[in-house]
Parts: C-alpha cells; structure tokens; sequence
C-alpha cells in the first residue's frame, strides 16, 4: 500500500504535502527543511496528520516530532528519520532507506546540526534564534546565594 500511496506523490512538482483530516492543508514545491519550517509555523497542531516529504533525514524527523503527524510518506529516508520517527510513535514509509544523506552540503549541514538536539532546540537554531540553554547555578554561586540569605542584615544607626 505505501508503494501506491507514493506513486501520485513522486510524479507531481510538489517536494511537500501536508494531508490533515482528509484535506490537503499545505503543500510546497520548495527544497530543504523550508517547507516544512513554514508548515511548524502556520500549523503547529493538527489532528490527524499525514505527511509526504521527498527526503527526510534526522533534522526533518526531529521537527516532525513536534507535530506528530501519523505516518511520513517519503521517497528517500535516512536509517536514523526512521529511527527517530519510530520512537516518538510516528509511522513511516520510504521508498527508499539510506544508511545517511548526502544529497547536498546543506542536507549533510542539517543533518549535522540536528545530532544531539531536541527538537525544540532544533526548530529555535533553524529559526535564527539562540538554542535555549539549560540554566545551571555554578557551586559557588549557589553557595554565595545561599550565604546571602543566611548573612545576618546590619542597620546602620542614624
């Protein structure tokens, strides 16, 4: 059935179709994660999604989780879109699974940069903004907080 499902897909200029219940909500003829940051931005719910991504690779699966849409349709995956759409409960077929992409410079720099981030992490650095850091007291200052509290106050005398 996947095979059929895509067949339609692979042979139109669109490089992205968003399907959520039933109706074609967006679709792009853009490359790169573009249309898929667009689509996060006009629609960061919906409920029941289905989506056909010509190549998903680990930057395009990390966003997906923010959506989760019910099944990723695509031409060619990386072993680890796979990977990570399966564990956040996301059902995916490929025409085609690689082992990694290494269709352009940009699609090896996303894949790079999506290594090790969330995906709320991801989406804020594609968007320009700094990633969101952990916020994490040094010892000392907490200690010096601490003694802050605890340091009797002195009145001045007037």
């Amino acid at each position: 059935m996947p095979t059929q499902v895509l067949h339609p897909f692979s042979k139109t200029a669109e490089t992205f179709i968003a399907v959520d219940l039933g109706k074609i909500v967006y679709t792009s003829q853009e490359h790169g994660l573009a249309p898929l940051l667009e689509f996060i931005r006009k629609f960061p719910k919906a409920d029941e999604l289905v989506v056909f991504d010509n190549v998903v690779g680990r930057a395009a699966a990390t966003l997906f989780t923010l959506v989760k849409p019910k099944v990723v349709y695509g031409l060619v995956g990386s072993q680890s879109a796979v990977a990570i759409l399966a564990k956040a409960g996301v059902t995916s077929h490929f025409t085609e699974v690689v082992e990694q992409l290494r269709t352009t410079t940009e699609a090896e720099d996303y894949e790079m940069l999506a290594q090790g981030r969330e995906a709320k992490e991801l989406l804020a650095v594609l968007r320009g903004a700094p990633a969101p850091k952990p916020v994490k007291k040094s010892r000392s200052r907490r200690v010096s907080a601490i003694a802050k509290k605890l340091r009797p106050t002195v009145k001045k005398r007037v």
